[in-house]
């Protein structure tokens, strides 16, 4: 009994950590603060590019009014999609916590309530990817090419984490390693 409720436990705690790291650091691909980036939660006047009023790519772009003000909008329409939904994701986690913890913890339950955070985090990743095909339906041709060499440079700055990461887990999750 106490070998398989170890057991149990171990599982569990092997889920969590496997969300965990696939949860990845905290902005996602598009316009916006992740979850508990910045000090303005989702987003953020930052909008997932390291500046907290976006100045630098409004300025690089050459962003008209009119653009700068719908880019805000969408920044507002994203973090009222996000808030409800990390609000969600946050009380899940601490249930998972609580199981985790309890007297005779149910792997299986425990199991279930991490398919439900996972899949809140895919409506979180999907909210951003359509909010950053917004933003760039936005651009000129030309502001999309200066955008896009923006978003190469910031990822060889950054280490690349949000798309090399993104694509590691992909891998994970169907069995592939990584040869190096």
């Amino acid at each position: 009994m106490t070998r398989n409720l170890t057991s149990m436990f171990a599982a569990a705690l092997l889920l969590i950590a496997a969300a965990a790291s696939a949860q990845g650091p905290g902005r996602g691909p598009g316009p916006g603060f992740g979850p508990g980036d910045g000090p303005q939660g989702p987003g953020g006047p930052g909008m997932g590019i390291g500046m907290r009023d976006g100045s630098c790519l409004i300025d690089y772009l050459g962003l008209s009014d009119e653009q700068v003000a719908a880019w805000q909008n969408l920044r507002d329409q994203l973090h009222a999609t996000l808030e409800p939904i990390r609000e969600q994701r946050v009380a899940l986690h601490e249930r998972i916590q609580a199981a985790l913890t309890s007297e005779g913890a149910d792997a299986c339950a425990v199991g279930q309530l991490m398919v439900q955070a996972h899949a809140l985090g895919d409506q979180m990743r999907a909210a951003r990817e359509a909010n950053q095909t917004s933003f760039v339906a936005l651009l000129t041709a030309e502001q999309q090419t200066k955008y896009q060499q923006f978003k190469e440079v910031r990822g060889m700055c950054r280490g690349d984490r949000g798309q090399r990461g993104a694509g590691m887990r992909r891998g994970r999750a169907q069995g592939r390693r990584s040869s190096s």
